[in-house]
């Protein structure tokens, strides 16, 4: 992440990577309990608190992703395309690229891990958007199927406490909801690897752009 994504403010990598995916989660689970009387009677408070809460769980989300679908990351993919011995022309390029331009040797985990954060800072500071919206996109969908696969535990755990209703109505809401979630889940998953690639394409292609 780019120094300037520190700073305290709402960019297209907050909003999709981060606000977005906790907004999803924080909403799905505050709906089925409290219903849609709790949006008719929101406040600029209640909003503010439900952004801030939203922005919060979503870097939890985005971290926990992460961690959890170790094959969507980009800095793996990275790692995997600079340490082969097959590389395509555009890869061979940047390769001989980053060597001549990154202070370091390209040897260890650590210097690999390096170079993946000098990419990235290089085609920020060349003002080299396009593979950071990508990456905002991938890191999305990716947190988004997270927090899917969790809200259908959640609504298991839900349908199981009130398993007690008397309303039909509501159990058949939160098999519904559990269900959708189920489904969700690997399909933002699939989305996500197939973005993945798209972003590294991009990554590639701007910091050879800065030796043109």
């Amino acid at each position: 992440m780019s120094p300037d994504s520190y700073l305290i403010k709402l960019n297209i990598f907050d909003i999709f990577a981060t606000l977005f995916p906790g907004a999803i989660f924080s909403t799905a689970t505050v709906i089925p309990i409290y219903g849609l009387e709790i949006i008719e009677n929101s406040s600029a408070l209640l909003i503010g608190l439900f952004v801030l809460y939203s922005y919060l769980i979503g870097q939890v989300f985005q971290i926990s992703s992460g961690r959890v679908f170790k094959n969507i990351s980009g800095e793996q993919m990275f790692i995997d395309v600079i340490d082969s011995d097959n590389k395509s022309g555009l890869q061979k390029s940047f390769y001989n690229n980053l060597r001549s331009n990154f202070d370091g040797n390209i040897q260890s985990e650590k210097d690999f891990s390096n170079a993946y954060k000098h990419t990235l800072l290089e085609n920020d500071k060349n003002n080299l958007k396009r593979s950071r919206r990508v990456q905002a996109i991938f890191m999305s969908l990716r947190s988004i199927s997270l927090v899917f696969t969790v809200l259908s535990v959640y609504y298991f755990v839900l349908f199981v406490k009130y398993g007690s209703w008397d309303i039909w109505a509501s159990k058949l809401v939160i098999i519904f909801l559990m269900g959708l979630s189920t489904c969700l889940s690997p399909i933002f998953y699939f989305r996500s690897r197939s973005r993945i690639e798209e972003f590294l394409s991009y990554l590639l292609i701007e910091y050879n752009s800065n030796f043109d």
